[in-house]
C-alpha cells in the first residue's frame, strides 16, 4: 500500500472515531491491514502536517517498537480535509464509505461529480456521434446532424438545462 493510501485510511479512521472519549491507539488500526510500524509512521506524517494531534510514548533502548503508545486525535484541519472543505497538505487518497475515492494533487479546475458531471455529458455526446456515424445516411446528412448536435451541446442555455436535468448544477 502506498503512503498516500495509508494516510487516507489512518486519517479516515481517526475521523470515524473522533467522538470517542479516548484518543486512538494502535489497536484502533488492527483491522485496516496496515502494519503497526506503518501506522506509526503515517501518524508521524499526519502530525507533521498538522492534521492530527498526538502524544506518543517512545519505546526503550531494547524495545522492538519505536513507540509503545500512540495516542492520536484528528483536529479541525484534519476534519476539513476529510470532509473536502480544504485541500490536504500532501497526497492523501481518502476512500468513502461506498468505496469511491478522490485523489487530487495541486490541480485547478477539477470537477468531481456523479452521473451529471461534464465527463458523462461528453460521453453522451460521443455516443450520439457514434450513433450518427453508424446510421444509414449520406455523409452530408451525418455531418449536418453532428454539426447541429455540437452546436446544441455548446450552447450555454442547453448546458445549463443539462446541468439542471442531471443535478450537476445544484
Amino acid at each position: 500500500m502506498k503512503d498516500q493510501e495509508a494516510r487516507g485510511v489512518v486519517l479516515k479512521r481517526l475521523y470515524d472515531i473522533r467522538d470517542a472519549r479516548q484518543p486512538a491507539e494502535l489497536s484502533n488500526f488492527t483491522d485496516t491491514g496496515i502494519a503497526s510500524d506503518t501506522v506509526a509512521r503515517i501518524i508521524e506524517q499526519l502530525a507533521d502536517k498538522g492534521l492530527i494531534e498526538w502524544h506518543p510514548v517512545t519505546g526503550g533502548i531494547n524495545s522492538p517498537a519505536k513507540y509503545l503508545i500512540l495516542m492520536a486525535r484528528i483536529n479541525a484541519y484534519g476534519v476539513d480535509v476529510i470532509e473536502g472543505a480544504t485541500k490536504p497538505p500532501f497526497a492523501i487518497n481518502i476512500h468513502t464509505s461506498v468505496d469511491k475515492s478522490v485523489n487530487v494533487h495541486g490541480s485547478q479546475g477539477v470537477q468531481i461529480g456523479g452521473s451529471g458531471n461534464i465527463q458523462n455529458v461528453n460521453l453522451a455526446l460521443e455516443r450520439l456521434n457514434n450513433y450518427i456515424d453508424s446510421a444509414g445516411a449520406s455523409t452530408k446528412e451525418k455531418a449536418d446532424a453532428k454539426g447541429l448536435l455540437s452546436a446544441a451541446f455548446d450552447n450555454p442555455l442547453v448546458q445549463k438545462a443539462i446541468q439542471w436535468i442531471t443535478g450537476a448544477g445544484s
